[in-house]
């Protein structure tokens, strides 16, 4: 029975104490303080209740959100979204709420508009074969040459789906893509070759780069269907080859037959009515399954750990300073009587 006390003892301090180390990481990444401090601790207990993570989990979260600096009016706003997100998507909290800020960070998006992202991420790895650990990696890897380029997250996020779905690893597909933009700008100063390989299928290097800065997206496309139209196989090897080199040329290639995929993608990325809200939506649907009920439960419990942990802690704390104080007076009486 002692023994059994004991360790419950231990458990409930401990629940408090990993809270609290939590809690030193928000002051530090929000510059908050006292009754904010307080506020956020709350905030983060009655969250892990609604989702089911650990309060220290979503602490953080809301901690990386603000190193990534996250707006502070919008970080609570942003766990509470991020923590939907870990659910529907199967990633930790740390890994989402980290992609997610810099997703932000990319596109100089408000809440809002992460939210909006968020739920492409999510709709097009539910109609696709793309998880969305790819997706926001993916994104994460082009998003910031696509955005210069004109192109919105919810085209690339397609293009990336597209490219997952015909096999090509993330990263892989993540370099194509940025040498595929590239290729799209050059212009005049594109080479020999690039300009040879694109005269073969009626286009200009010069021309071309023009029409992609007005509309990026369909004159990636076009460029695709062109390449598409092309039925000697060696011939079109030899113009892949020209425009992408060996690295991208065979990934490239395969994705000229998933042309009709790419352009179903698009169309649903095109439409916010099919995508908004999708989050919430498999939040909703998972918070009905036991395993989440299961989980929440355990998030209340450790909320009553901590309460019931929160004075044994500060007890410990302050026998813990003392005990510090009698072992530095005993170390300094310890060092007189060596001198002497």
């Amino acid at each position: 029975g002692a023994a059994a006390g004991a360790m419950g003892v231990a458990a409930t301090t401990q629940k408090a104490l990993s809270l609290e180390r939590i809690m030193y990481d928000v002051e530090k990444a929000t510059n908050a303080s006292g009754a904010e401090l307080k506020r956020y601790e709350t905030f983060l207990n009655d969250t892990a209740r609604a989702t089911g993570k650990t309060a220290e989990e979503l602490g953080q979260m809301l901690s990386a959100a603000g190193y990534a600096g996250r707006p502070v009016k919008e970080l609570t706003r942003f766990v509470q979204y991020a923590a939907k997100a870990t659910n529907a998507w199967g990633l930790s909290a740390e890994q989402t709420g980290q992609s997610m800020a810099e997703i932000g960070n990319i596109y100089q998006a408000d809440q809002k508009r992460i939210e909006e992202i968020g739920d492409a991420i999510n709709t097009a790895a539910d109609q696709s074969a793309a998880r969305e650990s790819d997706l926001l990696d993916f994104i994460r890897r082009v998003g910031g040459a696509a955005k210069a380029q004109g192109m919105s997250a919810e085209q690339t996020l397609a293009f990336g789906a597209a490219l997952k779905e015909i096999g090509v690893s993330t990263e892989v597909a993540a370099t194509g893509m940025n040498a595929f933009i590239n290729m799209m700008t050059q212009g005049e100063e594109a080479e020999d070759k690039v300009q040879e390989g694109l005269k073969k299928i009626g286009l200009d290097a010069t021309k071309m780069a023009k029409a992609f800065s007005k509309k990026p997206v369909e004159t990636m496309v076009d460029l695709l269907q062109r390449i598409d139209q092309v039925k000697d196989g060696v011939k079109r090897n030899q113009i892949l080859l020209s425009l992408f080199g060996k690295e991208y040329g065979d990934d490239i290639g395969r994705m000229v037959g998933a042309v009709p995929r790419l352009n179903e993608l698009l169309a649903t990325m095109a439409d916010k009515r099919k995508y908004l809200g999708s989050v919430a939506q498999s939040a909703e649907l998972m918070s009905e399954k036991d395993f989440n009920r299961l989980e929440r439960a355990q998030a209340a419990i450790d909320q009553m750990s901590r309460t019931l942990g929160n004075p044994l802690k500060i007890g410990f704390g302050q026998f813990a300073e003392q005990f510090n104080r009698d072992v530095e007076r005993f170390s300094t009486s310890a060092n007189v009587i060596e001198r002497w």
